[in-house]
């Protein structure tokens, strides 16, 4: 029996970079419905090309017709790679921390520059990335990997239904911050 489950439908989640469907978030996500499935961004999908990696993406999201999808992180990047020029896109995205282009803090002299990080820039430019349905993105003010600059102008772009820049929160955010967007993403019809 699953303690906290709710009907939700359909959940699908890709994890972050070396995430695991064992450890993290993905086992949460599996009490909250009784069809929840994942996709782990583990060195086994990051040994692929990156071809393989946004085909294997958007197979797994095409999968998911009429649920909920959270992406976290990676997950994030790979799935806005998966939407350019796409006939369709999923229905309902929760993107926590997600990557989305390069990021440069100067502050912290980190830089992160994830690959055909152009091409999505250009997409999103020249508005060739499909929309989901309904798309939400949470990310940390101090978040060293998204941007919170950068996830403000890809909201702008797609037309984002929302975006919470959590303050104080880094690229990893708090338990109860994730769990209350999932909760308020889960609750949206």
């Amino acid at each position: 029996m699953r303690v906290n489950s709710i009907a939700t439908g359909k959940i699908r989640y890709i994890t972050g970079r070396g995430g695991r469907l064992d450890h993290g978030l993905s086992p949460y996500l599996a009490t909250l419905s009784d069809d929840y499935q994942g996709l782990a961004v583990d060195s086994a999908l990051l040994s692929l090309p990156i071809d393989e990696q946004v085909q294997r993406v958007t197979d797994f999201w095409l999968g998911a017709s009429g649920g909920h999808l959270i992406v976290n992180s990676y997950g994030g990047y790979l799935l806005m790679l998966s939407l350019i020029d796409a006939s369709q896109a999923p229905e309902r995205v929760l993107m926590l921390s997600p990557l989305l282009g390069r990021s440069i803090f100067r502050e912290s002299f980190f830089a992160s520059r994830p690959p055909r990080e152009p091409v999505l820039r250009k997409a999103l430019e020249e508005g060739r990335v499909q929309r989901p349905g309904y798309l939400r993105i949470v990310t940390g003010a101090d978040d060293e990997i998204c941007c919170p600059l950068l996830a403000q102008s890809v909201v702008d772009q797609l037309r984002a239904d929302q975006i919470d820049i959590l303050d104080g929160q880094t690229h990893s955010l708090a338990r109860e911050s994730v769990s209350g967007a999932i909760s308020a993403f889960l609750a949206v019809d």
